[in-house]
């Protein structure tokens, strides 16, 4: 095996070990029915310490004393914890997205909360594959990596993934209800990469 194709496979195989260890970090479940629990979760990090939030979105163990409970998006309505210095809410939520529940036995997922009020805003985490390369050597297969996307909620309705391409139209139909956003993104004075802007300005002025 070349030097090169070592190195090739020894990024796969790191790439690959997304969630080989497992941090105690004490938190709260909120129950479907209100109830708050404290909890001790085991939250799943790779290598580097970093959450893989692609996998609390389907599930999450924790702990209550020696009990140990798999806590699935139905059962809960909000799961919370600090980890390192940052305070994570994640919300259950109907998941419409990318074709939701037909892949899955559960109805619900977890989605990471950016900005709170009538206008929400989700992290979405997902897993993408490169391509494989043709090498002097050979042949190296692509890896898989996480990606993270914005997902919006305006109250109850139902997920809205934003979009790639044709942004300008898809966000100036969804501000409908909210002229001056519409026309901000219109005219090109908010872009996709002002999302977090967008969603604070909506709340701002048609929030209430």
């Amino acid at each position: 095996m070349t030097k090169k194709r070592i190195i090739l496979f020894a990024v796969a195989l790191l790439l690959s070990l997304g969630g080989v260890e497992a941090k105690k970090i004490p938190g709260q479940v909120i129950g479907n029915d209100g109830t708050v629990k404290d909890v001790i979760f085991n939250l799943p990090v790779n290598l580097f310490g970093d959450l893989n939030y692609q996998k609390i979105q389907s599930r999450i163990v924790y702990y209550e004393g020696e009990k140990r409970t798999v806590l699935k998006p139905d059962d809960a309505r909000e799961i919370n914890f600090t980890y390192q210095h940052e305070n994570v809410r994640m919300l259950s939520r109907v998941n419409s997205i990318r074709g939701g529940s037909i892949f899955s036995s559960q109805k619900n997922i977890f989605l990471k909360l950016i900005i709170d009020g009538k206008l929400k805003l989700f992290e979405f985490f997902f897993k993408s594959r490169s391509p494989g390369m043709q090498t002097a050597g050979g042949f190296s297969p692509g890896t898989t990596y996480t990606v993270e996307t914005f997902i919006m909620q305006k109250g109850d309705a139902p997920l809205k993934e934003i979009a790639g391409l044709g942004f300008r139209k898809d966000m100036s139909d969804y501000f409908r209800d909210c002229p001056e956003v519409a026309d901000q993104i219109k005219t090109k004075e908010l872009r996709r990469r002002d999302i977090e802007v967008i969603v604070m300005e909506y709340n701002r002025k048609c929030g209430l």
